[in-house]
C-alpha cells in the first residue's frame, strides 16, 4: 500500500506548478500583470509611416574628347548628383560610365593634363554625353639664363693657412622665386683663389667658413661683403677677419697647469662654443681661428675651474692668463 502513494507524491507538486504558471498566463495580444500597481498600455497595432527613399537606378555615360574628336585618356571625370559626388577615369578609348546614381540633374567637372578644365550641367538621361575638352596647353619654357663666373681672392696674413677652407656665396633674394640665384660654395685652394662658374646673376655675400665648419653657416672668418654677378666674370678680393686666443692656465701658487681644458664661447642671448683645446705641459694652448668681438673663456682641470673674457680685434693673437680657484 505504500507504494501506491509515491507516484501521487510527484504529481502533485507538478500540478500545483502548472496551476501558479497557468494563473500568470497571458493570451496573445494580453499584458502581464503590473507589479507594483502600474497600468502598461499596449503596443500601437496601427500602420507605420513609410520612409521614402531616392531611386538610384540612374546612368551616366560620357565621352572625352578633343576638338578634333579624338579620345582623351586618364581624365578626371566627376559627377555631382544632390549631395552625392562620383569620380571616374576615362579609359583608352575616351569613354567613362557610372551606374547606381540618384535621379536628377548633373553637375559634371573634367579635368585632363595640359588642358584647361570643362564644367556644366547635364539632364537626367542615359544618353551618352560628349564631353570635349578645349586644345592643349602650350607646355612651360624658360629661356636659358645666362650666368656669370667669380673669382675670389683671399687676402690673409702669412700666419693663416687658408687651404682647405670653405667661402660660401649667399644670395641675397629670397630662395623661393624661380629666377632668384642660389647658394654656391667652394673649397680653398693652394693659390688662396676660388673660382665659381654658372652663377645666377644677382647680389651675393661672401662668407668664409674655417675646415671644421665646412657645409655650415658659422663662424664667418672673413670681414663683410657683397658682391654682383652678372653675365660676365667678377674679380673681388675678399679680406681674412679673425684672430686666436693664447691662454695661459696657472694653478693657486702660479705654477703652469697642463691638460686643463678650455672653451670659448660667444657672448650674447644665445652663446655659440668654438672647439675647445687643451694646455701643454707650459700650461698654455691656442684656439682655432675665430670671429672677431668678445668671447667668454671657461676653463677646467679636474675639479678646480677658472674664468674670464676676452676681446678679439684686429691683432692676429690675443693673450689670457687664467687662475684656477683650486
Amino acid at each position: 500500500m505504500a507504494r501506491s502513494r509515491i507516484p501521487w507524491l510527484k504529481v502533485v507538486p507538478l500540478a500545483a506548478l502548472a496551476a501558479l504558471v497557468g494563473a500568470y498566463a497571458t493570451r496573445p495580444g494580453e499584458l502581464p500583470p503590473s507589479t507594483n500597481g502600474a497600468t502598461l498600455a499596449p503596443p500601437a497595432t496601427g500602420p507605420f509611416e513609410s520612409v521614402g527613399l531616392s531611386a538610384r537606378d540612374g546612368i551616366f555615360a560620357a565621352l572625352v574628347c578633343d576638338e578634333a574628336g579624338q579620345p582623351v585618356e586618364s581624365a578626371v571625370v566627376s559627377v555631382l548628383v544632390g549631395d552625392e559626388v562620383r569620380g571616374e577615369l576615362s579609359d583608352e578609348t575616351g569613354r567613362v560610365a557610372m551606374r547606381g546614381l540618384p535621379r536628377g540633374a548633373r553637375q559634371v567637372k573634367v579635368v585632363a593634363m595640359g588642358r584647361d578644365p570643362l564644367q556644366l550641367e547635364l539632364a537626367d538621361d542615359a544618353a551618352e554625353a560628349r564631353l570635349v575638352l578645349g586644345s592643349p596647353l602650350p607646355t612651360p619654357s624658360f629661356a636659358g639664363a645666362q650666368r656669370g663666373r667669380c673669382l675670389v681672392k683671399l687676402l690673409a696674413p702669412p700666419t693663416v693657412e687658408l687651404r682647405g677652407m670653405e667661402l660660401w656665396l649667399e644670395p641675397e633674394a629670397a630662395a623661393h622665386r624661380i629666377d632668384a640665384p642660389l647658394p654656391a660654395r667652394a673649397t680653398v685652394g693652394a693659390d688662396d683663389v676660388v673660382r665659381f662658374e654658372r652663377l645666377w646673376p644677382g647680389t651675393y655675400e661672401l662668407r668664409l667658413l674655417p675646415e671644421w665648419a665646412v657645409g655650415g653657416s658659422w663662424p664667418v672668418l672673413s670681414a663683410p661683403k657683397k658682391i654682383e654677378v652678372s653675365t660676365g666674370v667678377v674679380e673681388v678680393v675678399c679680406e681674412f677677419a679673425a684672430a686666436r686666443v693664447e691662454v695661459a692656465v696657472l694653478d693657486q701658487r702660479g705654477r703652469p697647469v697642463a691638460g686643463a681644458l678650455v672653451v670659448l664661447r660667444t657672448t650674447g642671448d644665445a652663446p655659440r662654443p668654438a672647439p675647445g683645446f687643451t694646455t701643454g705641459a707650459d700650461g698654455t694652448g691656442s684656439s682655432a681661428w675665430l670671429p672677431r668681438g668678445k668671447w667668454s673663456v671657461a676653463v677646467q682641470a679636474g675639479a678646480a675651474k677658472g674664468g674670464s673674457e676676452v676681446e678679439l680685434g684686429e691683432s692676429e693673437l690675443a693673450t689670457l692668463v687664467v687662475t684656477l680657484d683650486g
